[in-house]
């Protein structure tokens, strides 16, 4: 099974996470999948930094700056690791 832990200031920020291919479409059975894939992160507090994301309990702390967010317009904010809604 993979473990995703995202950690975030503050540290009881509410999100979920899926796990999604190159081409967009939702990996239901991670630990079965062999290839590259993006995190999708779902926020639902108002203001968010993560400051790790860790899978099975290694961080990816070297490579967070790739990420974007997308704002409610649909508009891609790059790179960034904070989520402020306004």
């Amino acid at each position: 099974m993979i473990n995703i832990k995202v950690v975030t200031f503050p540290d009881h920020a509410t999100y979920s996470v899926n796990v999604i291919d190159v081409n967009d479409n939702l990996i239901q059975h991670p630990i079965e999948y062999n290839g590259w894939y993006k995190l999708r992160i779902y926020n639902a507090t108002a203001k968010v930094e993560i400051s790790d994301i860790q899978i099975n309990g290694c961080s990816i702390e070297h490579v967070i700056y790739t990420g974007f967010a997308i704002d409610a317009s649909g508009d891609y904010l790059q790179p960034c690791t904070a989520i402020w809604n306004s």
